[in-house]
């Protein structure tokens, strides 16, 4: 169950690592 409720953090972490990379690039491309 712990290793479940990790995957599941895991790759919504990563989810949201893309979105903020794809922002981030964005943001230092525009600068």
């Amino acid at each position: 169950m712990r290793k479940a409720r990790s995957s599941e953090i895991l790759g919504l972490a990563k989810h949201s690592g893309h979105t903020v990379n794809q922002l981030g690039n964005g943001a230092t491309r525009r600068k």
